[in-house]
Formats: structure tokens, sequence, C-alpha cells
């Protein structure tokens, strides 16, 4: 159940990013209109790469290495993903710019979702601490 959560968390951060990313790209790039289609689209790319980041994603270690490495891992794997989808959805055509411009925006995505990962886990450990507060505030009060 922890994982499904998990996904569910980084599926609404991946997509809000992929959403912001392709209405930069498409005012751009195009007309600054994204399709209709192009949601359905998002929201495919979304799920593959929310599988990749609830696998792959380095987690539970100290060593600075094995972040770096695993981040890098996670990194390449997210671009390869959107380029063949980007491929496949004709977002991108199969050259060195195409791959290049994917690269940037898986980059930009993961900005976004690091951000917001960021900021929803810091609010969340303030009211963990807040509560903890209360609860050794109120303990200390009844040894007195």
């Amino acid at each position: 159940m922890k994982k499904f959560f998990a996904y569910c968390q980084y599926f609404a951060y991946i997509t809000t990013g992929t959403v912001m990313i392709c209405a930069v790209n498409f005012s751009l790039f195009n007309d600054g209109n994204i399709p209709r289609y192009a949601l359905w689209q998002i929201l495919c790319s979304s799920f593959l790469t929310t599988a990749a980041t609830v696998f792959l994603f380095p987690r539970n270690t100290n060593k600075k290495n094995r972040i770096i490495l695993g981040l890098l891992l996670h990194y390449c794997c997210l671009c390869m993903i959107m380029t063949g989808c980007g491929v496949w959805f004709g977002w991108i055509d199969f050259d060195v710019a195409g791959v290049i411009t994917m690269m940037l925006s898986v980059a930009g995505v993961y900005v976004i979702a690091f951000f917001l990962t960021y900021t929803m886990d810091k609010k969340q450990t303030e009211e963990l601490n807040q509560a903890l507060h209360k609860r050794n505030a109120g303990k200390e009060g009844k040894r007195e």
C-alpha cells in the first residue's frame, strides 16, 4: 500500500512538471496551445516515468556516491523513456536536437518534481515536529 501512495504522489508531481514544461515548449515552439490529444500523451508518459521513479529512484542510502550514481541512472532512464514517448507522440524528431530538447525538458521536470517533493516533505516534517512538541509538552506537564 505504501508503494501505491508513493506512486500516486510521484505521479501528481511528475504530471504537474510535465504539464508545465509542455506549456513552455508549446509556447516557445508552437502557437501556445496544448492540443487535447497531448493531455492523454502527458498522462501516459507520466505513468511510465512514475513507474521508473518508484522502482529506480535511490532511497535508504547514506553513501554520496550511490546517491549520485542512482540519480544519474534514474535521469538517464527517464530520458530514454521520454525520448521514446516524444518520438512516438510526435513531440520531437529522433535527431540530436530532439534528444537534447527532451533531455532539457526531463531536467526541467526533475527540478519541478524535486521542488514539489521537498516542499511537501518539509511541510509534513514541520507538522510532525509540532505534534511531537505538543505531545512531549503534555507529558512534561503531567510529570510535574
